[in-house]
């Protein structure tokens, strides 16, 4: 949702799950016991979030656990192709059962990871078009086979949307990361 107890909301659901990274024994335990302690506080409020909550180690190893998110665009640079990491979960402060998968994230050199917020693919222009999956992976696609780092991928992702959706009223909130692995 919007507006100012939703942004609290994110901000409790943040700390929550930083929290818990410490003492946890995993991405799914942090996401599980996070969700477990938002229930606690908030079962009436109605109210929830989406993760996608990533831990990367060296070597290009990544493990990423889905509560209820857009799915994270992955850049293979090797094959020069985009796919969409896996779909999954349900989204924290909802239900205490999360069925959350723990997954494997290998990354090559010169591989991209972009994470955004729906308010990204559905930001609309004057026409009432949607940016796009496909707008946002071919974007990806031509900016990292160009060698560009996370920092300019991110800028002309955020460029695009701009162009693309002209004079029209933002609809939603937008946040992106984006991770360009480099090697050791």
């Amino acid at each position: 949702d919007k507006g100012v107890a939703a942004a609290l909301f994110m901000a409790v659901a943040r700390s929550l799950i930083r929290g818990n990274a410490v003492a946890s024994s995993g991405p799914m335990d942090t996401i599980r016991q996070a969700n477990r302690l938002m229930l606690m506080e908030n079962s009436d409020s109605g109210m929830f979030v989406t993760v996608y909550y990533t831990i990367f180690e060296h070597g290009g190893q990544a493990t990423g656990v889905n509560a209820g998110h857009n799915c994270p665009l992955h850049y293979r640079s090797a094959q020069d192709i985009v796919d969409w990491l896996p779909r999954g979960g349900r989204a924290m402060g909802w239900f205490e059962e999360m069925p959350l998968e723990a997954i494997p994230i290998t990354l090559d050199e010169g591989d991209v990871l972009v994470y955004y917020t729906d308010g990204l693919t559905e930001a609309e222009n004057a026409q009432g078009a949607a940016f796009g999956e496909d707008r946002l992976a071919a974007l990806v696609q031509e900016a990292a086979s160009q060698g560009y780092n996370a920092q300019d991928i991110l800028d002309g992702i955020l460029a695009a949307v701009d162009n693309f959706v002209g004079d029209a009223p933002p609809f939603d909130d937008l946040t992106l990361v984006v991770v360009r692995y480099i090697g050791e």
